[in-house]
């Protein structure tokens, strides 16, 4: 048989090897987690810089974005009120041309036959009217000129009751003809 003192020894090399096994799987484990550790913080911080960078692109992106919306709609003001401009210019330019027809200037004997009645033309007047100054304000919404419009709008609507009005009057007796003789044809 073995003498105690090798069977010790024995056990205790055999106790140290299997501490020392246990030591360096402990070891292992420990620079696996700090590896880990390192990983999650490296990770973590180009996270954090990454996200700043998308945040820092996300931020030019809406103020690029703003800058050509706003040019966008400063354009089509300028637009919208360089063609409301005309079309009001060309209002004022028709009401005048109303204001200054009269009936009485109107020598009904001078009509032609096929032409369209008094009565059609103003209602086909008044529709134009009407659809120009639904034009306008289609086109006027949250912009400055409103003010304007609606005072040509009440302009207009003068002269289109003027003109109503005067349907109602009846026309002047058919003037003789000055130098116009009957074809003798």
């Amino acid at each position: 048989m073995s003498d105690p003192k090798d069977t010790k020894k024995a056990h205790n090399k055999t106790e140290e090897i299997g501490r020392r096994i246990w030591l360096a799987g402990l070891g292992a484990y420990g620079q696996s987690y700090d590896n880990v550790q390192n990983s999650v913080e490296k990770i973590n911080n180009e996270s954090r810089s990454y996200f700043e960078k998308l945040v820092a692109r996300g931020e030019e992106l809406e103020n690029q974005t703003r800058k050509t919306l706003h040019e966008t709609r400063e354009n089509a003001v300028k637009k919208t009120n360089s063609k409301i401009r005309e079309q009001k210019e060309k209002l004022a330019s028709q009401a005048e041309k109303l204001q200054k027809f009269s009936l009485d200037s109107l020598s009904l004997d001078k009509l032609k036959p096929d032409m369209p009645s008094l009565e059609n033309l103003t209602d086909t007047i008044n529709g134009r009217l009407d659809d120009i100054r639904s034009r306008i304000n289609d086109l006027l919404p949250g912009m400055a000129t409103r003010e304007d419009i609606q005072a040509l709008s009440e302009k207009i609507d003068k002269l289109a009751a003027n003109t109503r009005g005067s349907r109602a009057k009846k026309p002047a007796a058919p003037k003789a003809p000055d130098s116009e003789q009957p074809d003798s044809k």
